[in-house]
């Protein structure tokens, strides 16, 4: 292991990818590395290993994808349902932000880094119009059009995180089975999706369907997140609440990220990488692997774990070797370090509030106000798997939040400290 240094970042980042020593130093410009969700992993090392000989195609079926420069050098295509542009048509750029939670590259000095940059390409399906829920239709349809893709990109993983709102008609879940099937049978893919926001004790759909690997969402504590949903069919849950983002326009850090839909795009990452480091391994058996060493790790994804179970040690070595080692004394130009305060050292108490519906607004009453410190807020809707950005860092001397009827969903708070960072467990509130 390289000693913590700055020079170490340099050469690290160097290691990956052939990038120079130059473009290398801007790692630490960027989001703070190992993001929560790597720790909660255990697959930071996954982030630097050397690419293997051939990267897994990875077929993101979602709201589309727009460019920026964590991703251009990993996707390899992008395409529409309905023949149009294949931008992310949803205000959050929730395509993009799972594009980026699964193959951010690092050493460019913007935004984060993704779970397998090395070993996955990128190929995004936009199978919505709108930022609407998905029909089944849209899903077989955009299934196929990875089936079709599959040999040319080495497609090995489909990941679905935008979800069915309700229950499918038999026809319908006939339908999305038959599309599942083929893809594992034909095409020997991976089918991973979204286990759902609605804190609900089962899983949405298409996480539900027979064959796919239905993923929840853990926290920092590789707990259960309390908004996750469960159920008999859920495989297991990957990092999904107090996450460390970028925004994917401008590639500043957004702390305290949720949903499972990260999750999904986490696991089928780190999926992809598994299959690309070992092309033998089929669906059924990536997918045993994956479940067996969650289960003996609490019944959460770890990857080192997981990569060892494969006979991948010298990934794990050969990442680890490459992964930049930094120290608190190194002051990341995307995340200033607070000033640490007698009330920061320990968790404040989740935030509580008294939610009324006025007309067309939901006034949320903040009840519990630590002076001084600062709010984040996300809201989960209800249609899909997504979330949209509220509130960023609000003074506590203001009371109260209105947020408009037609964002309803499931409201997360938590309160933060000057730099972002959550110093309150997160707090869930449904709006209905």
């Amino acid at each position: 292991m390289m000693k913590p240094t700055a020079v170490a970042i340099a050469l690290a980042g160097a290691a990956l990818a052939g990038c120079s020593p130059d473009a290398a130093m801007a790692v630490a410009s960027e989001l703070p590395f190992p993001s929560q969700q790597r720790v909660s992993d255990r697959g930071a090392f996954l982030s630097f290993a050397s690419a293997p000989a051939e990267p897994a195609g990875l077929c993101i079926i979602d709201s589309g994808l727009t460019p920026n420069p964590d991703l251009e050098p990993v996707v390899v295509d992008r395409e529409a349902l309905d023949g149009g542009d294949p931008g992310d048509v949803d205000p959050g750029l929730h395509g993009t932000r799972m594009a980026m939670e699964a193959a951010a590259v690092p050493g460019n000095g913007w935004g984060m880094v993704g779970a397998a940059p090395g070993a996955v390409r990128i190929v995004s399906i936009r199978a919505t119009n709108t930022a609407d829920a998905l029909s089944f239709n849209a899903y077989k349809q955009a299934m196929l059009l990875c089936e079709l893709r599959a040999a040319k990109y080495n497609i090995k993983v489909i990941s679905l995180s935008v979800g069915f709102q309700g229950t499918p008609t038999p026809e319908q879940l006939a339908q999305l089975e038959d599309a599942v099937k083929d893809a594992r049978a034909r095409f020997g893919m991976d089918v991973v999706a979204a286990a759902g926001n609605e804190g609900a004790p089962q899983i949405s759909y298409p996480a539900a369907a027979p064959g796919v690997l239905a993923v929840g969402a853990s926290d920092a504590q590789r707990e259960p997140c309390a908004f996750s949903n469960t159920g008999p069919q859920l495989a297991l849950p990957a990092p999904g609440c107090d996450l460390e983002e970028a925004n994917p326009l401008t590639g500043a850090v957004e702390y305290n990220e949720a949903g499972s839909s990260f999750s999904a795009a986490d696991d089928a990452a780190v999926l992809a990488a598994l299959r690309a480091y070992r092309p033998d391994l089929g669906p059924e058996q990536a997918e045993q692997l994956m479940r067996s060493t969650a289960a003996a790790a609490g019944g959460v994804l770890d990857v080192t774990a997981l990569f060892r179970a494969a006979g991948l040690g010298g990934v794990i070595a050969d990442g680890e070797a490459h992964e930049p080692q930094l120290t608190p004394t190194l002051t990341l130009a995307s995340s200033p370090a607070a000033k640490p305060t007698a009330k920061h050292r320990a968790l404040l108490a989740k935030p509580r509030v008294r939610i009324r519906r006025h007309g067309e607004t939901f006034v949320v009453r903040l009840l519990n106000l630590p002076r001084g410190d600062s709010l984040t807020a996300t809201l989960l809707g209800p249609r899909h798997h997504t979330h949209r950005h509220l509130l960023r860092r609000v003074s506590m001397i203001r009371r109260t939040i209105s947020l408009p009827v037609i964002h309803a969903g499931l409201l997360l708070l938590s309160y933060a400290d000057p730099a972002g960072r959550a110093v309150s467990p997160q707090a869930s509130y449904p709006l209905r």
